[in-house]
């Protein structure tokens, strides 16, 4: 009997974990530009920030510990005041994914009957053309032996593949640098594929109403189809985090050389020279 009930727990362990697995390779996104993340690495779960909730920001950009029981979705927070979040969840294949609040603390962080959230990989937008990318990145870090540091990235890149870095850090001998380089035609597609997942022509109307407390501010700039989206915000919209984070990978993937000419960005993201 023992060794019966033994399989059924294993048995019971390995199917859970089968649901879960296909939940953890995708980006799920709301109407309002969330993204929640399901990850590997002890079952956490990561929700970012979704402007439906402002009442509730300690939900926002939540790290969770997360287990499922049959349609059940458990969230353990696990930073500042422990609450536990239980959700009826239900799957259309991979294209969506929805969540009926199942407990008081479900019903007050998501104050709808339903949630719903499709897979990325169907937000897609082909028309979308840019014509050039430029993001403001900032922040702290460790490094030793200089210790804590500031840096900044600003960052452009053509259509053409053209990509101009200026690095602003205490951490280096000197406090701002310059460098250039090309994107491959493989890279460019991936940046154009990031791009027309990012429902640019939607983020038009969006505007950040939380803002986190002593973060930089990040810029987002795409010139795409005779038209700008400008995002300015502390937290960009979740939507565009696989594409901020690729921009980012580019400076270690890339052969950047030193930049003989100093370059300069306008407000609009443009490039400028000047000696």
């Amino acid at each position: 009997m023992k060794k019966i009930l033994t399989f059924l727990f294993v048995l019971n362990a390995y199917a859970a974990f089968c649901q879960l697995k296909p939940l953890q390779s995708i980006t799920w996104v709301s109407d309002n530009f969330g993204t929640l993340h399901f990850t590997n690495a002890n079952n956490r779960f990561f929700w970012e920030l979704d402007q439906s909730f402002k009442l509730y920001s300690n939900f926002m950009a939540s790290d969770f510990e997360y287990y499922q029981t049959k349609d059940t979705l458990v969230l353990i927070e696990t930073v500042q005041n422990p609450r536990t979040y239980k959700f009826i969840m239900t799957r259309k294949g991979n294209e969506s994914l929805s969540f009926i609040p199942a407990n008081d603390e479900a019903k007050k962080a998501i104050p709808l009957p339903v949630y719903v959230l499709r897979n990325i990989a169907y937000v897609d937008d082909p028309t979308v053309k840019f014509t050039s990318i430029h993001l403001d990145e900032g922040g702290y870090s460790e490094s030793p032996p200089v210790g804590l540091t500031y840096s900044q990235r600003t960052i452009n890149i053509d259509n053409k593949g053209n990509y101009y870095l200026k690095m602003l850090s205490n951490g280096y001998k000197s406090p701002v640098n310059y460098f250039k380089g090309k994107l491959d035609p493989v890279q460019l597609d991936s940046l154009n594929y990031f791009i027309q997942h990012s429902e640019i022509k939607k983020l038009q109307n969006w505007k950040q109403i939380v803002r986190a407390a002593h973060a930089p501010e990040h810029n987002l700039i795409i010139a795409y189809n005779d038209n700008v989206l400008k995002l300015n915000a502390s937290i960009l919209p979740g939507i565009t985090r696989d594409l901020v984070n690729y921009i980012l990978s580019l400076e270690k993937k890339l052969s950047l050389e030193p930049d003989g000419q100093k370059h300069d960005f306008t407000k609009e993201g443009d490039l400028n020279y000047y000696k």
